[in-house]
């Protein structure tokens, strides 16, 4: 469970060697706190691929995906989706850059409530982690 945690929130050192230290801390701070876990990740080539799961959070889950690029040493999140919701399958938020909401000022960045689209900047997953755990 623990190996699960580090590899979901350190999601970056599955596709490289980068490590980054903010990362880490959001594992240490969130760990005991994420219930269930479940990644996947598809290689598509040696420098793109697939990630994606769900975890369990308070009650809550999060599932998210992410398509993912390398170019030497910088990652390019090319697609996201980090979708949060009741136990009861009613969305709470939904961050993600499907170029579908033109009107909203941070295109193709937005989050999906069930009040309506917001505008969001670029996300990632120890983001929108920690913005739940804000929340919960």
């Amino acid at each position: 469970m623990i190996l699960l945690c580090k590899i979901i929130l350190c999601h970056l050192l599955v596709v490289t060697d980068i490590k980054y230290s903010e990362i880490n801390v959001c594992y240490y701070k969130y760990a005991g706190f994420l219930e269930q876990i479940n990644i996947q990740y598809e290689k598509l080539t040696p420098n793109s691929g697939y990630l994606k799961g769900n975890i369990t959070i308070r009650g809550t889950a999060l599932f998210f995906f992410e398509y993912i690029k390398v170019s030497g040493r910088k990652i390019i999140r090319e697609k996201y989706r980090y979708h949060w919701q009741k136990s009861n399958g009613e969305l709470i938020k939904r961050w993600d850059n499907a170029p579908h909401h033109k009107e909203v000022s941070t295109f193709p960045c937005h989050i999906d409530t069930k009040d309506g689209v917001k505008p969001s900047k670029e996300v990632d997953i120890t983001y929108v982690i920690s913005k739940i755990f804000e929340e919960l």
